[in-house]
């Protein structure tokens, strides 16, 4: 039986909402995609829910007033934050979040997000498959500190389609990052690229894999579809 995968959709017209053919095609490698909408509510039966990239979430997520650089939210995907996502995390839902997706479960979890990169503009992609920097792997955690690899084999180039980011020391307390790459220019410290739930079944990327395959990003996914939410209960 194949599994299902619920995909947040945004809204394309008055009671209309969707998400774009890649997602579309890139999960409906991995099972049965379903798009979620407010008239669907709460899905019992999916197998992982993906919060894909959109609009910026609002500021007052994280306690913080809205910059010139913004962009007005996704009004479903702002009512899906607060009103369904915790229903699913309860649930033990198996979650994957992308772009967007990852920074609204680091505000969910208790983090902060940093408004806009002021110098990501040179790391970004000028089309979506486009890689244009490198992410470096978690490998150890030790004396307090995250450590990672930039050997060659370890590294790997990803898309960047984003303007606001998060810091290592913005990431929620439950969160694990997986990926680090090298921090913008107004700050010293590492963005986090990827991170992991400390106990939960959830995970996220920054970047787009739905764009540009990597072998990294589908194991993730393959570990949260082989999750069995019965022994988390």
């Amino acid at each position: 039986m194949k599994k299902i995968i619920g995909i947040t959709g945004w809204s394309t017209g008055e009671n209309s909402f969707g998400v774009t053919k890649p997602y579309l095609e890139y999960f409906s490698h991995f099972g049965q995609v379903e798009i979620l909408t407010p008239q669907k509510g709460i899905r019992e039966d999916i197998d992982l829910l993906i919060l894909p990239g959109g609009k910026d979430t609002n500021t007052s997520n994280y306690g913080q007033v809205p910059g010139f650089m913004n962009s007005d939210p996704d009004l479903f995907k702002e009512y899906f934050f607060k009103q369904n996502l915790p229903q699913y995390i309860e649930a033990k839902t198996p979650i994957f979040g992308i772009c967007l997706g990852m920074q609204q479960l680091n505000v969910h979890f208790g983090g902060s997000l940093t408004q806009h990169l002021m110098y990501h503009g040179f790391y970004s992609s000028r089309s979506r498959d486009e890689l244009v920097h490198e992410v470096y792997p978690v490998t150890n955690f030790k004396d307090g500190k995250w450590i990672f690899s930039k050997q060659k084999n370890d590294i790997f180039k990803v898309n960047s389609m984003h303007h606001q980011g998060v810091y290592l020391d913005q990431l929620a307390d439950d969160l694990a990052p997986l990926l680090f790459s090298e921090g913008t220019n107004e700050r010293s410290q590492y963005l986090v690229e990827a991170f992991k739930h400390n106990t939960l079944p959830i995970m996220g990327v920054q970047f787009h894999p739905e764009e540009v395959y990597d072998a990294y990003t589908e194991e993730l996914i393959n570990e949260l579809l082989n999750v069995n939410k019965k022994q988390l209960v």
